[in-house]
């Protein structure tokens, strides 16, 4: 039997998973690093998230009981950060972070909201503020579906490998693994993000995604999804190291069609609009189309990808406009035993350049591999995104890039019913133009680094609120 404080903070993700598992779009796994929810039925018997929600389609019926719960937790860790070479400096931070975490799921409604707020605390005099808040709520009807999502973030350094809490290896076990709103599906939330992957620390973003999205069922095979969005991504208090603040706007429009009950095919097409305030930085527009499919191998593996031109226009930049034809294309594997999960995705579009570009062709590719056991959860994690600036009006200019990955682990024990213990290592490393490391007006994105965290975990059984 799983101990209590494995089952209560995992209830939150299995319950919420019926939202994006009824959603039409031909996706099929979720952004990796993602966390396994076990739970135990009336037998007492080990179940995931397939055996409570196996059901793709629009419509599906939903929960027949009301269910509230809230839970909260309190996070200290303290970092250590080292880069090699002749000159090696190494320097600390301390994290002190809570958090809240609401679920409330009716028969025709849900509601999730995870709240994380807090301090990183550098030796010497630099402290950040650490704020993320993520509100999901749902309206399901029995062909239908609408979904409203709001990520707020204001956190120092990239989301990109989690490196202001330690690693992701380390977040994965101790915020995210708890989380009440799960992650969208790859294409989704790649297609509507602030999309910041910028690793070096101790830099502050201020980024908000809006998102709505809208699936319906045509038949008992083919269904339809629309989703629209908003997002801005400031880094106007950096002064030191001017980046390029952008807004983003877009809409999809998705149609899937399931052959049988282990494939699916679909069609989707994209529009986005990048927005830079900075003087001379313009505005860049694309237009996406692709062609998608989605297999369910087995109860435990299935994998998604689609593929197809991107064609990208820019504009007002001072050097007269340009057209690009881009491959964008994206890729999911997941597979799940009992106790495990492991992910992986790669994802290739344009993004709004992470603050180092005003616009950028990206490539994303994540590993991830999770086990919880009696007393010990372990999470190991790859990650890698390659930068390069989106087209030059100017054919002799050479193309600017930024390269950035990561490798770790960690491991969470659990102390008492309610309190945990966690450590985790990751390595990265960093690269970039010469150009671009002139632009940005420092030198600080190439080098490796090591980055070793232990920490402490402390939640809050689960109250029920009705």
């Amino acid at each position: 039997m799983l101990p209590r404080m494995h089952i209560c903070p995992l209830v939150f993700a299995t319950l919420a998973t019926i939202s994006w598992a009824q959603t039409s779009m031909p996706t099929g796994t979720a952004e990796v690093p993602t966390p396994t929810a076990i739970i135990q039925d009336n037998d007492g018997n080990a179940q995931t998230d397939d055996d409570v929600a196996s059901d793709n389609q629009v419509g599906s019926q939903g929960p027949s009981k009301k269910h509230s719960f809230f839970l909260a937790g309190l996070h200290f860790s303290e970092t250590a950060e080292g880069s090699p070479g002749a000159d090696p400096q190494v320097s600390s931070f301390s994290d002190v972070l809570a958090s809240a975490h609401m679920l409330s799921i009716h028969q025709r409604s849900e509601t999730a909201v995870d709240y994380l707020a807090g301090g990183d605390f550098y030796s010497g005099s630099s402290n950040y503020a650490v704020q993320q808040l993520n509100v999901q709520q749902s309206f399901l009807w029995r062909r239908s579906q609408i979904t409203f999502l709001d990520q707020f973030g204001d956190l120092p350094g990239g989301t990109f490998g989690a490196q202001w809490f330690g690693g992701s290896g380390a977040y994965n076990l101790a915020v995210a693994g708890v989380n009440a709103v799960l992650a969208a599906p790859t294409n989704l939330s790649n297609f509507f993000s602030a999309g910041d992957f910028y690793g070096a620390g101790q830099l502050s973003r201020l980024t908000n995604v809006s998102l709505v999205q809208y699936s319906q069922s045509l038949t008992a095979r083919s269904s339809v999804s629309v989703a629209g969005g908003y997002a801005f991504t400031s880094y106007s208090h950096n002064a030191a190291q001017p980046l390029i603040n952008n807004h983003e706007s877009g809409a999809q429009v998705s149609y899937s069609y399931r052959l049988d009950p282990k494939d699916q095919i679909g069609v989707s097409y994209g529009f986005q609009s990048f927005q830079f305030p900075q003087l001379g930085e313009g505005k860049v527009q694309t237009n996406v189309v692709q062609l998608v499919f989605s297999r369910q191998v087995s109860s435990r593996t299935s994998i998604s990808g689609g593929v197809g031109p991107e064609f990208a226009n820019l504009s007002g930049t001072g050097n007269g406009s340009a057209n690009q034809i881009n491959l964008s294309a994206y890729a999911s594997l997941s597979y799940r035993l009992r106790r495990s999960s492991l992910g992986f995705s790669y994802d290739r579009l344009v993004t709004a350049g992470s603050g180092l570009f005003a616009g950028a062709n990206t490539n994303t590719a994540q590993l991830s591999l999770t086990r919880p056991t009696r007393q010990w959860s372990l999470s190991f994690g790859v990650g890698y995104v390659r930068l390069s600036q989106l087209g030059h009006v100017l054919e002799t200019t050479l193309a600017q890039n930024y390269q950035y990955g990561f490798a770790g682990a960690a491991v969470e024990r659990a102390l008492r019913p309610n309190l945990n213990a966690f450590a985790s290592y990751q390595f990265t490393d960093q690269t970039s133009s010469g150009a671009l490391c002139v632009v940005s007006g420092s030198c600080n994105l190439v080098g490796q680094g090591h980055s070793l965290t232990v920490g402490i975990s402390l939640l809050s059984r689960p109250r029920r609120l009705e």
